[in-house]
């Protein structure tokens, strides 16, 4: 099995057509936060309202909670 992976023009990686890592998506169902600062933040609003599921480590929840 082959997965198709790229960049898209906001930064974020591509994972077949459902994952969108470290930036928004809009055709990802699927967005995954690896860690918290600047650039992986972009878009996370409209990713905790658009996307079925945004999933991230405790850790990184809570480093998102004191960057508010």
């Amino acid at each position: 099995m082959t997965l198709r992976t790229s960049i898209s023009d906001r930064g974020a990686v591509l994972l077949g057509n459902s994952v969108a890592c470290d930036a928004f998506d809009e055709t990802s169902p699927l967005r995954v936060v690896t860690h918290a600062h600047a650039d992986h933040l972009v878009g996370l609003r409209r990713s905790l309202k658009n996307c079925e599921k945004v999933l991230m480590t405790k850790a990184t929840r809570d480093m998102i909670e004191v960057l508010k």
